[in-house]
């Protein structure tokens, strides 16, 4: 079977510090993905486990600290992954494929322009 990994549709500027937004557009679209509650925890926790292993939390994981169904996370995984926010990477897991989503900056800097 083959995997395959989808990319964002664009990846904002990141360097092992705060993620830093450009323009308008691309502004709206974290803060628009950002304001669900369920979505800016996920980031959240995602931070705290930049340093571990694998770098972040696979869905069961994620589901199971936030008390949500797998369904759910990974469609909030999914809009996170479309700005940017996160990135997913599957890897093999003990039931078929993982999804580890993973975050690789430490806050967010909007420059109002």
């Amino acid at each position: 079977m083959e995997i395959h990994q989808y990319e964002p549709y664009h990846e904002p500027e990141t360097v092992d510090g705060p993620m830093r937004l450009r323009e308008s557009g691309e502004q709206l679209d974290i803060m628009k993905a950002l304001a669900s509650d369920t979505r800016l925890k996920i980031v959240k926790l995602l931070r705290t486990k930049r340093n571990t292993p694998e770098r972040g939390l696979d869905i069961s994981s994620l589901a199971a600290v936030l008390g949500q169904t797998e369904a759910n996370i990974s469609a909030q995984c999914k809009r996170l992954e479309k700005v940017g926010l996160i990135k997913i990477e599957y890897k093999p897991g003990g039931h078929g494929v993982r999804k580890i989503c993973q975050v690789d900056f430490t806050g967010i800097e909007l420059l109002l322009d």
